[in-house]
């Protein structure tokens, strides 16, 4: 097969095409085996004991290969379905089409409005300046081509202030009246402090301070005794608009950064429940399986017949723990919502299902006694009580080395307490893992508390105290 592979890879390009012209008139639907000097030895063996054409060689290649492979070829991709590479490249898909400078429908309207009013204003300040230089065509083009670069602020900010600029400068050096024409940089300036960084910005701001000034102080009719003042006022036109523009960015990018923030830790947080939800599910069965397995050889040889019973433990706890864990990641992953997959994936979870799993511990080897009151608690206090347990068992298994064990539920006016005994060994130092800050979290986020230290005679103490009304949940 790596000879027809490689006749696949040489004549898969081609393959549509190939050979049409070449045939001779009344062999139509037939395919003519191509040249022997341009295939492999391997394959003019092929082609002549299986009378394949070169079309069904390159299938057969295919066939045999993945679809990873397959999509390399033009043949594959067409079988496959998808499009050609010149198709993708010549019609891209939209979120992934880059910004080719021409303007929106909606800009270019705008733009046209604005050049039709900045005209219309213009006509109406040059009745009331006799003095000026009237209007002309060269007056009206300069107005108008001034109002519709407007149309490209958004898409390219920096060039439609620079043709702004210089169309306002000519239209002053030649000494037209003054008018609404001025308001086209305010709106170009702004965009360009919005949408550009500040450096450029400031430098776009200072060059039309300085060009629309000069073009200002050079006209005759200036009075010469107040060129300040009226540098004050060319720059507050651009200032203005530059300051409220960069004001709008600061805050888009604060915005946009609160925004990348509040996404980060809903992603942090959401992994580090799913790494609760794991080792809730899959610690406590693999710890009773340890177990199991260490009195299975402890026992192996004397005693064969407990050593089974071990080994069905291990396999009946092995195959829940990994159940539940296939149903929780398939709940993860067919989640459409924040809690959609935590409503599956904790289906066995509760105070109603705490004899199970006191059962599973005793089959491990531990004797646990259960000690529960019928109270009627909200499903997710009823979840975080189930989830204590079960950690607190399965540190008992992993860590305590202890001989018993005890689970006592009852409700204390508006408060379930939940605890968890053992006659361990109990250590003087409590150093949190991740199951002991999983729980913590658990209880904390229906507002309740956990204490979690050794007893003084010997033995560890796990406490929670779930407020029933009142809490988060």
């Amino acid at each position: 097969m790596p000879g027809a592979w490689r006749c696949a890879k040489r004549w898969a390009p081609r393959w549509r095409g190939a050979g049409r012209s070449r045939r001779p008139p009344g062999t139509a639907g037939t395919c003519s085996a191509p040249s022997s000097r341009k295939l492999p030895l391997e394959n003019r063996e092929l082609l002549a004991d299986q009378g394949l054409c070169r079309r069904r060689v390159v299938r057969h290649a295919l066939d045999s290969r993945g679809d990873h492979v397959r999509e390399s070829l033009p043949a594959g991709r067409a079988e496959l379905g998808i499009r050609p590479y010149s198709a993708q490249v010549a019609h891209p898909p939209p979120h992934r089409r880059r910004s080719t400078g021409v303007p929106s429908k909606l800009d270019i309207g705008i733009a046209v409005a604005a050049a039709a009013l900045v005209l219309f204003g213009t006509m109406v300040a040059a009745t009331l300046q006799d003095e000026i230089r009237p209007l002309d065509t060269g007056a009206a083009a300069l107005v108008v081509l001034a109002g519709l670069a407007l149309a490209w602020r958004r898409r390219a900010p920096v060039v439609a202030l620079s043709v702004i600029v210089t169309l306002v400068a000519g239209y002053l050096l030649i000494g037209y009246p003054y008018g609404p024409i001025q308001l086209c940089l305010v709106f170009a300036m702004f965009e360009v402090a919005r949408l550009r960084g500040l450096r450029t910005s400031l430098i776009a701001c200072a060059a039309a301070v300085v060009a629309t000034a000069a073009a200002t102080l050079s006209r005759a009719l200036v009075p010469a005794e107040i060129p300040a003042l009226l540098l004050a006022v060319w720059a507050s036109w651009l200032v203005i608009p530059w300051s409220v523009g960069a004001l709008v960015q600061v805050r888009s990018a604060a915005t946009r950064r609160a925004r990348q923030e509040l996404a980060a830790r809903a992603a942090l947080e959401e992994r580090m429940r799913v790494a609760r939800e794991v080792h809730d599910v899959a610690g406590h069965g693999f710890a009773a399986v340890a177990m199991q397995a260490g009195v299975a050889l402890l026992v192996f040889d004397e005693q064969p017949k407990q050593a089974k019973e071990s080994l069905e433990a291990i396999q009946s706890t092995s195959t829940k723990a990994l159940t539940d864990l296939r149903m929780m990641l398939d709940a993860f992953q067919r989640r459409a919502g924040a809690d959609a997959g935590r409503a599956e994936s904790v289906a066995e979870e509760g105070l109603r299902h705490l004899a199970a799993l006191v059962e599973n511990v005793r089959a491990a080897g531990l004797p646990v006694q259960l000690s529960m009151e019928d109270v009627a608690v909200p499903d997710e206090i009823d979840r975080v009580a189930h989830r204590v347990v079960q950690e607190a068992l399965t540190n008992v298994l992993r860590h305590a080395g202890a001989t018993t064990a005890e689970v006592r539920v009852h409700r204390e006016q508006d408060t379930l307490v939940v605890e968890v005994l053992d006659g361990g060994v109990g250590t003087e130092e409590v150093r949190p893992g991740l199951g002991l800050t999983g729980m913590r979290n658990r209880v904390a986020g229906v507002g309740g508390e956990l204490i979690a230290h050794p007893r003084p005679g010997g033995g560890f103490r796990v406490s929670a105290r779930l407020p029933i009304v009142g809490g988060r949940g």
